[in-house]
């Protein structure tokens, strides 16, 4: 019974500290690619990419967006504008690469997400029918 006791006890506090531990590492991905945008800022898309573990780029919008949008104790970034700031940023470089045509040249970037009457998908092209900061709103069944 102690065992139990001790070890529900163990997993509450390690779900406690798992959303900090979130916050932290959104915050040092945040804090390369504003790193990354500001030492070039006429960086493009495929330029950005072809630095080894930065191949999907359009990921770095969320972290931002989510530090700066999640009210939690242990995140200091809540409604920071930098956060806004960056987030707005990068989005703006994927709208223009989109505009260009070149935003959605990777087949392999589909995303599958379990509906209950089958698979859906969002691919990062407008194109392909769902551009990313829009993907919430515009998923397309899988065909």
């Amino acid at each position: 019974m102690v065992w139990l006791l001790l070890s529900m006890m163990a997993r509450t506090a390690a779900a406690q500290q798992l959303p900090a531990a979130y916050f932290r590492l959104m915050e040092a991905g945040a804090a390369q690619v504003e790193q990354r945008l500001a030492a070039d800022p006429a960086v493009d898309l495929a330029n950005l990419e072809a630095r080894p573990g930065w191949k999907h780029f359009p990921y770095a919008m969320l972290a931002p967006a989510v530090l700066y949008a999640k009210r939690h104790r242990d995140n200091p970034h809540y409604h920071d504008p930098k956060m806004l700031a960056l987030a707005v940023r990068s989005g703006d470089l994927l709208a223009s690469e989109d505009e260009k045509g070149v935003f959605g040249r990777c087949p392999e970037d589909r995303w599958r997400l379990s509906g209950g009457s089958g698979s859906f998908y969002a691919a990062r092209s407008s194109s392909e029918g769902v551009f990313l900061p829009k993907a919430a709103s515009n998923i397309h069944r899988s065909r």
